[in-house]
């Protein structure tokens, strides 16, 4: 709509947003139902029925991260149209533009502040590891004469598997 008013040609089609928002939120949704929970997501106490789902951060943020994507898919097309490229392929630099943004959005909103690439949640084995500095290759302090890591090391993600005390 700002092509519009500004009077260039528009950046992206509307075939190609609907096919962006079908592609992004099937495959990146998916990426995020996967991810483990929060260690504590049973002890947060529920949001309060009063409370605006969106307070002024979630709105700035939502602004920010709209504003910054629309500089990223005009400046993808604009570079490709100095290029001498064709309305068609400036459209699918833009489009392809518009993805990758929204993947590295996608990247950094795991949590209200922060990064999923910095902020992730401590393995509950590492929280609380009965064994302390075991070596993998060490004989398993559980008593089974085996080595630790075909016995009681555990896999990053297997929360279940701690031996019971």
């Amino acid at each position: 709509m700002a092509a519009i008013f500004v009077g260039f040609t528009a950046p992206i089609t509307a075939p190609q947003i609907l096919w962006v928002n079908m592609v992004t939120s099937v495959a990146l949704g998916l990426v995020v139902s996967f991810e483990p929970h929060e260690l504590d997501v049973m002890q947060q106490s529920p949001r309060a029925v009063d409370l605006p789902i969106l307070d002024a951060f979630g709105i700035g943020r939502v602004v920010f991260v709209g504003l910054a994507l629309l500089a990223l898919i005009l400046s993808a097309f604009f570079w490709m149209k100095e290029d001498g490229a064709s309305d068609a392929l400036a459209r699918a630099v833009a489009v392809n533009a518009l993805v990758i943004g929204q993947i590295f959005y996608l990247l950094n909103s795991r949590y209200k502040v922060g990064s999923s690439l910095l902020n992730r949640p401590v393995p509950p084995h590492r929280a609380i590891n009965p064994f302390g500095k075991v070596g993998r290759n060490e004989v398993c302090p559980c008593g089974s004469g085996r080595k630790f890591k075909k016995c009681c090391l555990l896999n990053e993600f297997d929360a279940n598997a701690l031996p019971a005390r």
